[in-house]
C-alpha cells in the first residue's frame, strides 16, 4: 500500500491567510472585496478583533483592559478558534490582523500583536504596503469606525 493513501486529507493542516497592515490600510476593505470576489463557498473569512473579541469575556473594550500576558492568552484562543473553524469545514480561512499597532490616544511606540501561534497557523501572510498618504485620506474617510487623525510621520515609524 503506498504511504500517500495513509494520509488522509482531513488531517491536513487548513489553510490560513493572514491580511495584515497598519489600522486604517484597508485589510477589511480588501477581505471585504476578496469575501465577494471568490464567495464563502471554498472560503472563511474572519475579522481579527471580532474572533479576539468573541473569546474574550466582556469583548473587545475587556480586552483592551487586559495586561499582556491575558490579551496573549485571548489571542491564542482566537487563532485556535479559526483554525479550528477551517480545519472543521476544510476551508481556506482569510484573516485580517495586526503585525503591530499603537495606542491611538498616546504616541507609544507599535506594539507587537502577532503571535507564535499566528505564525505557526498562518500558512500566507499577506502585509498591505498602502501608500501613507492613502492611509491618511482612507482614515479620516472611514465611515464604519471612529479613528482619529494620524500624521505620515508616526505611519512612517
Amino acid at each position: 500500500m503506498p504511504l500517500l493513501s495513509l494520509v488522509s486529507p482531513a488531517a491536513a493542516a487548513p489553510k490560513v491567510i493572514g491580511l495584515y497592515g497598519v489600522p486604517g490600510s484597508g485589510k477589511t476593505f480588501s477581505m471585504n472585496e476578496r469575501k465577494h470576489q471568490l464567495g464563502e463557498t471554498q472560503f472563511a473569512f474572519f475579522e481579527g478583533s471580532e474572533v479576539i473579541a468573541s473569546v474574550t469575556t466582556g469583548g473587545l473594550h475587556a480586552f483592551k483592559k487586559l495586561d499582556e500576558p491575558e490579551k496573549a492568552e485571548c489571542r491564542k484562543r482566537a487563532i485556535q478558534k479559526i483554525k479550528s473553524t477551517c480545519s472543521g469545514t476544510s476551508k481556506v480561512g482569510i484573516v485580517t490582523g495586526h503585525l503591530s499597532f499603537w495606542d491611538e490616544e498616546r504616541c507609544d511606540p507599535p506594539m507587537k500583536a502577532c503571535t507564535q501561534d499566528d505564525l505557526d497557523t498562518f500558512t500566507h501572510i499577506l502585509y498591505l504596503n498602502t501608500p501613507l498618504y492613502m492611509i491618511t485620506k482612507l482614515r479620516a474617510n472611514d465611515t464604519e469606525r471612529l479613528r482619529p487623525s494620524v500624521l505620515e510621520s508616526r505611519l512612517r515609524r
